[in-house]
């Protein structure tokens, strides 16, 4: 799992010191360069039962991770000496989850990241958790969902990733 938080310097309270808006803006990057490290690499091709989530990072920008990733492999992926069977678009949908909690804009992306790798959190009890209001969340923004994808990114993706019924 590639925590929020991951790769960040200090622990605990040391990420509230400084420009907290910064670094609350750019949560994900890191997890964003390890994802890349993990498919560019090769890491998830040489392992493809490896599976990694990506915890509290948001969703929304998976899709252009891919497509970035995708792109520079194709110019410059032979120059660097990088060989992979598949894109590495594809090992990010095989093997690599990603949770989010209050990310409405997410449905914006979903055509292009799909319903099968995004799971929703409460992230119960932490103060970033939709609770008491997570189901009026969950309501108000997967309605435009079909029953059967809602259903997947609140309970089904995550059922089946962590091995649960």
């Amino acid at each position: 799992s590639l925590h929020v938080l991951t790769g960040r310097k200090g622990t605990g309270v040391d990420f509230f010191k400084g420009n907290l808006a910064l670094q609350g803006s750019t949560l994900h990057h890191e997890v964003e360069r390890s994802l890349a490290v993990f498919a560019l690499g090769g890491v998830l091709e040489r392992f493809p039962k490896l599976t990694i989530i990506s915890a509290e990072n948001d969703v929304a920008w998976f899709p252009y991770f891919m497509w970035r990733m995708d792109m520079i492999q194709g110019r410059l992926g032979a120059l660097a000496g990088v060989k992979l069977a598949m894109k590495p678009s594809d090992y990010i949908k095989r093997q690599v989850y990603a949770t989010f909690i209050n990310e409405p804009v997410f449905i914006k992306t979903l055509d292009l990241y799909g319903t099968d790798n995004a799971m929703w959190s409460s992230d119960y009890p932490h103060t970033a958790a939709t609770w008491p209001r997570s189901q009026e969340f969950i309501d108000k923004t997967f309605n435009v969902l079909s029953e059967s994808d809602r259903r997947k990114i609140v309970h089904d993706t995550a059922a089946r990733v962590y091995g649960i019924e």
